[in-house]
Formats: C-alpha cells, structure tokens, sequence
C-alpha cells in the first residue's frame, strides 16, 4: 500500500509542471472562457487554485488587473509560481485549511482542480469560507459524460480522462495512446458537478462546455460541446457565493 510519501511523490513528479503551454487551441479557447467569465465581475483579488507554475495565474494577473494569490500541492511548482504571483500558499486542497482569512477575494479559477481533490465537500466549503459575498468561481473539470466516453462505455472501454492506477497506460481503452496518468480520483457529469456545487453553498449562474480534442476529431469534439454542455468534453461553471 502507497504510503503519504509515495502520494506526495506522485504529484510532485506529475505536476512539479504544469504541462500547460497554451499553444493549443483547445487550452486557448478554455482559458479565455473561464478568465473572460470572472474578469466580466471586475474582482481585486483573485485566488488561482492549482496554480501549479503560475502560468495562467500570469494570465488571470494581465487580463483582470488583480492581486493574484496562487496555491498548490507541489511545492517545485510553486517556486516558480512565485515569480508570477503576488502571494502564493501550499495547500493540499480538502485536507488542510486554505491560509487565508474568511471573505478575502472576489474571484477565484479552479481550472482542472476538483477532479484530483478527495474530499471535495470540504474543498468547495473552504473555497466559499474565503470567497466574499457575491464572489465568482469559474470551476472547469473534463466530463465524465462526454460523447465519446459515452461511446467508450457502449464498446466496454475505459472513459476518457479516468484511470485505473499510477503507471502509464491505456486502461485497455485500444482507441487511446498509453499516457501517465493524471491522477483523477473524482470524475463528474453536468449534472453531478452542479449537484455538488450548489449542495456545498454555491450558487450557478452560467453553464458551457468545450472542446478539449486537438486531433482529427475536434470537428466533432466542437459540435457536441456546442449541441449540449452535457455532452461537452470539459465543463465550465461560473458560480456566485451568495
């Protein structure tokens, strides 16, 4: 059995980097959304949850003006994020208390967070202790349902960005290359993620999805993310603590 160490490995090995270069199209278009919805709110102070390296917190920090306070697990991450950030904490998010007094920031990105975070009540609870009244959330997390896991799971294959271990692999899935896995331990429908949400405080005021593939199927990765959020590759909510 991994003991915490083994854990905290993982993730520094994994996201010491954040992988994100956004010179994909797809992360460009994912960006741009989920920083448009909270820079519309004009904030001050805005918390970039999972900053990793600072790279979007350095886009957050550009397009909305505010003071940017970014966190993460990985402490190699954060020495970089530090260059880019105004302030920056290591949390492990739903296991420890967010070093941070109640109702400081009026904007907070949790882009690709809450699907690697166990406890995810307490994550969004402790994300609301510190957001003020009326603050925004943009939250985006890959769909479970996406129209190809669902056609993944009529063949009996593994669902896209789920995973059965810490190695490199398929998980059996014949129409995806072996990757190292992202260490996803929730995975969410539309209709669960704002389930969560709204049980942890949370109100929802828009819903989108996106396209995520970059390859030949994107054409049709746009469509049904289009069509339907439900059928979105990745999901976006812009919430408001009430």
């Amino acid at each position: 059995m991994a003991d915490r160490s083994e854990l905290e490995g993982f993730n520094e090995t994994r996201y010491a980097s954040s992988g994100y270069t956004l010179e994909s199209t797809a992360e460009k278009e994912r960006i741009a959304k989920c920083v448009s919805l909270l820079k519309a709110s004009k904030p001050s102070k805005v918390l970039d949850v999972g900053c990793s390296d600072g790279i979007i917190s350095q886009v957050l920090k550009r397009e909305t003006g505010a003071y940017v306070i970014g966190m993460d697990a990985s402490a190699t991450a954060l020495e970089k994020a530090r260059l880019v950030c105004d302030e920056v904490h290591r949390v492990e998010f739903g296991t420890q208390t967010i070093p941070l007094p109640d109702a400081c920031v009026d904007g907070i990105f949790a882009g690709e967070v809450i699907e690697h975070v166990f406890y995810t009540e307490a994550f969004l609870e402790e994300l609301r202790r510190v957001a003020k009244p009326g603050c925004r959330m943009a939250i985006s997390t890959p769909n479970l349902s996406s129209w190809y896991n669902r056609i993944f799971v009529l063949l009996g294959l593994q669902p896209l960005f789920t995973e059965t271990g810490v190695r490199t692999s398929s998980s059996g899935n014949w129409l995806t290359k072996p990757n190292l896995p992202a260490g996803h331990i929730r995975n969410f429908t539309l209709s669960s993620l704002k389930h969560l949400v709204k049980a942890c405080g949370w109100e929802i005021e828009e819903t989108h999805g996106l396209a995520l593939l970059g390859n030949k199927w994107r054409v049709f990765d746009r469509f049904f993310s289009r069509l339907s959020p439900a059928l979105a590759a990745d999901l976006i909510l812009l919430c408001r603590r009430p």
